[in-house]
């Protein structure tokens, strides 16, 4: 069933208001408090013409805290160009794989519009979404549940930038050859920033909401929390469906080792992404 969500089109709800209609002057989420703080901020919210979507068509993130929502989304954007060099600049093609409806997307398309941003998802709903409700500036894709993505869609060395934000954090089996894949239509000298589940995160465990989770999952009371994380890599798994069916944990050290064959690893950043860490690879120029 969770699979037919993924490939059939279903009747989607109405998108809420703008950016602007949410606007209150305190976020839920600390990180945000800062953000929402800084006087730029106001003008950020207003150039952000977008509908955000209802609760359900946003992969369930931030239920009734809209204005949170908006602002998870910017924050990525703002550590993004940050750490990425000119990240948005003209004529840069930026892909954020598994994109969802758009959470970090619409801050290329508002803040960003001289790059050239491409959203690609699983989820057929996904897309529907975004091309109902966003503008054709942004291209966007149905991803396959398993690779190769399609070369037609998917040419070699086609961006500058490939963001995957709590993909590779539900990839078990298909690990490397979706890395390989975002490592193939990824530029020459091009960079992916990818986030994932750490030892740190595992060491944060169980004092963040992933843990609430994870406590009822079988194949996970085996472990002890808190405690160090046993294993450079693990698998929590939960479904036999195609996607969405493990929460995965790797360690810095796998990162290096594994992910490192493939690309330069320029950077971990520890809870570069709420609790999850960041890794930065670059694709080498030859």
């Amino acid at each position: 069933m969770l699979r037919a969500y993924y490939d059939l089109p279903v009747e989607l709800a109405d998108p809420l208001k703008k950016p602007v209609d949410f606007f209150l002057p305190k976020a839920h989420v600390p990180e945000h408090e800062a953000i929402l703080r800084h006087p730029a901020t106001w003008q950020l919210i207003a150039r952000d013409q977008l509908p955000i979507p209802q609760y359900q068509e946003r992969e369930f993130y931030y239920k009734d805290m809209e204005l949170d929502y908006w602002l998870s989304g910017l924050v990525d954007f703002l550590k993004v160009n940050e750490r990425i060099p000119d990240a948005c600049t003209v004529g840069k093609k930026i892909l954020d794989f598994g994109g969802a409806t758009g959470r970090v997307a619409r801050h290329f398309l508002s803040q960003a519009p001289q790059s050239h941003t491409t959203l690609s998802d699983v989820n057929i709903n996904h897309i529907n979404w975004l091309r109902k409700h966003f503008p054709a500036q942004l291209s966007t894709y149905k991803a396959p549940a398993i690779p190769p993505l399609s070369k037609e869609d998917f040419p070699d060395n086609q961006f500058d930038l490939v963001m995957a934000f709590s993909v590779f954090t539900h990839i078990d089996q298909q690990e490397i050859p979706t890395l390989l894949e975002l490592l193939r239509i990824t530029k020459p000298g091009g960079y992916l920033y990818l986030t994932f589940h750490s030892d740190k995160t595992w060491a944060l465990l169980p004092d963040i909401f992933l843990y609430q989770f994870l406590k009822e999952i079988p194949s996970f009371k085996k472990y002890q929390v808190p405690s160090t994380m046993p294993e450079d890599r693990i698998c929590v798994s939960y479904s036999d469906t195609q996607t969405y069916n493990c929460q995965m944990f790797h360690s810095d050290k796998y990162i290096k080792d594994v992910w490192g064959k493939h690309a330069i690893i320029e950077q971990i950043i520890p809870q570069g992404h709420a609790y999850q860490s960041v890794a930065i690879l670059h694709k080498s120029l030859v």
